[in-house]
């Protein structure tokens, strides 16, 4: 993707040209950039966020003039975070400029409560993940079905110098020398995780090659007003440190040191995408997709076989690793030691567990040995890995498991009905069906059929129940000879996985013994011989039944 031309002035930091023409060959470029995207609706949607500091202001006053040269659809968006005393004057002042350009202007305000169930503890960053949000919200109800809005921001570049100096300050690996990227095509859900469409986005910094200075001096000259925020000197946060601190020093040693890393950034950019494509092609071939979930939804993990992970040179296995946190915590890049961490235990794991934590909201877990014909695994799936969230399993399977809903345990009568008809309960998106049965006509129906002896289970109670199997009870699994096993034992024995073991069904009698650990082994107290007469048949099956009862 070709660059945004840099304004000669901004590029060459010599003998700079009047601001008024250094302007309008802004205008000109970023005019010329909407041009080129041939994805683009006519006229494109334009939502700018307009804070009514001086970088914002400058923003809005550009697109006003691309507006006179391009047909556009301008919109202003303002943030009150409701944290200043000044903040109901600023977005006084940001109406009456978008009054001035013409342009519609949609101010919202945030709420402590907002903030607070962002569940990030960096106030900074949670502000703008709800920036984000609203943005990306507010954009697609503008936009008409058929049309990507553009969302707009005032990043420049100092803000590029500092984004660079803070990456290589906290570790960053190749992708964090990209710095801000100046165009991004994003789907609507990796700006707000609320969002199940399908729906893209563009984001567009058009001012990534301008600096600072020359924004105020341009404003100056055409006497713009602006806002300014006294928390961009609190030193407290480590980028007013850059920028009032760092950044000053290395323009004492150089006095296009902002320029050069805005170049710099501009040029690393092609060849850091072509890597970027790479690694993700390398994780679109490991990926064990059936695992992972739906292609079409946001992923809530990504599961991969760890002997073909451990195969690659150790620069793919990182970048590898970056691609999976960049599509788990939506293109939120991640520093360079979270990579060598995870990249050395995945290179020293030998046994299943998990889930272990990593950072933000995800986690790992690997499975060894899984038992594939139970879960409908691959034959050669031998070692697994996932990264996943930390709410979510880490793999997902077609077969019963239990939801939170029915943790405590569903109750089913065996009354006279069963003789009738078959009785059906529905656990999400499987059912379990219980029938008074006659001899199976197919001699194998799989692991999530069980042929139980209706007396003995009647003998305990007039029902049975089905719960999570817990952990500290016995059975005696048939062929095992009268032998009991605890079911946590069973459970490691026959590989399920630790994460999966607290969701496993399992059917108990009325008096609290373990009849069917369902899909790995029924009781030899309950199962039934051929001889019996008084059969209670037990399947799961995937999909509801309408003649069913429902729990």
């Amino acid at each position: 993707m070709a660059p945004i031309p840099i304004p000669r002035a901004a590029e060459e930091n010599m003998r700079p040209e009047p601001p008024a023409r250094g302007f309008d060959d802004l205008v000109r470029a970023t005019a010329h950039w909407l041009d080129r995207r041939e994805s683009l609706q006519v006229p494109p949607l334009l939502l700018a966020s307009v804070s009514g500091g001086a970088d914002s202001v400058f923003l809005g006053h550009l697109l006003h003039a691309v507006a006179r040269v391009r047909v556009v659809s301008l919109h202003i968006m303002h943030f009150n975070h409701g944290l200043r005393p000044e903040a109901a004057e600023d977005a006084r002042f940001v109406r009456a400029l978008c009054e001035r350009w013409r342009a519609p202007c949609h101010v919202h305000t945030f709420t402590p409560e907002q903030i607070r169930e962002t569940q990030i503890a960096n106030l900074q960053a949670a502000l703008r993940h709800l920036r984000y949000r609203l943005l990306t919200r507010t954009a697609l109800s503008l936009a008409s079905p058929s049309q990507t809005p553009i969302l707009v921001t005032g990043h420049q570049a100092d803000d590029q110098a500092e984004t660079l100096l803070l990456n290589l300050a906290r570790g960053t690996g190749l992708p964090g020398l990209q710095g801000i990227r100046p165009w991004q095509t994003l789907r609507a859900a990796q700006l707000d995780a609320q969002d199940r469409s399908h729906r893209t986005v563009h984001l567009f910094r058009p001012l990534l090659a301008v600096e600072r200075t020359r924004i105020q001096a341009t404003l100056r000259h055409f006497n713009l007003a602006w806002r300014e925020d006294p928390s961009n000197r609190n030193p407290r946060f480590a980028r007013n440190r850059i920028r009032h601190e760092v950044i000053p020093a290395m323009q004492a040693l150089n006095p296009r040191f902002i320029a050069n890393l805005a170049r710099n950034a501009q040029a690393w950019s092609p060849a850091l995408d072509d890597l970027r494509s790479m690694h993700d092609a390398e994780l679109a071939r490991l990926e064990l997709k059936g695992l992972s979930g739906a292609p079409d939804v946001p992923p809530a993990r990504i599961v991969w076989r760890l002997d073909e992970f451990r195969a690659l040179p150790t620069w793919k296995r990182h970048g590898l690793l970056y691609a999976v946190a960049r599509r788990l915590q939506h293109e939120r890049e991640t520093s360079a030691a979270r990579i060598d961490d995870l990249a050395a235990r995945l290179g020293a794991v030998k046994t299943s567990g998990g889930p272990w934590p990593w950072f933000g909201r995800l986690s790992w877990s690997v499975w060894h040995r899984p038992r594939a014909a139970l879960h409908g695994l691959p034959s050669t799936a031998s070692f697994l890995v996932s990264v996943h969230h930390q709410e979510a399993l880490p793999f997902r399977f077609d077969h019963p498991l239990l939801s939170a809903a029915t943790m405590d345990g569903v109750r089913i009568d065996l009354d006279a009905d069963l003789e009738a008809s078959a009785r059906q309960i529905e656990f999400g998106p499987w059912t379990l069906c219980l029938r008074a049965s006659a001899p199976p006509s197919e001699s194998d129906l799989g692991p999530w059929y069980a042929r139980l002896d209706r007396d003995r289970l009647e003998r305990a109670g007039s029902s049975v129940r089905i719960g999570p199997a817990a952990p500290g009870l016995k059975m005696q699994p048939a062929g095992m000879h009268g032998r009991h096993k605890k079911l946590r034992h069973l459970l490691r024995d026959r590989r399920v996985h630790p994460s999966l073991q607290p969701y496993w069904p399992t059917l108990y009698a009325a008096d609290g013994r373990v009849a069917w650990v369902c899909g790995l082994h029924v009781d030899e107290r309950f199962g039934s011989d051929p001889a019996r007469h008084r059969v209670l048949e037990v399947r799961w099956q995937p999909g509801s039944r309408r003649n069913g009862s429902r729990t």
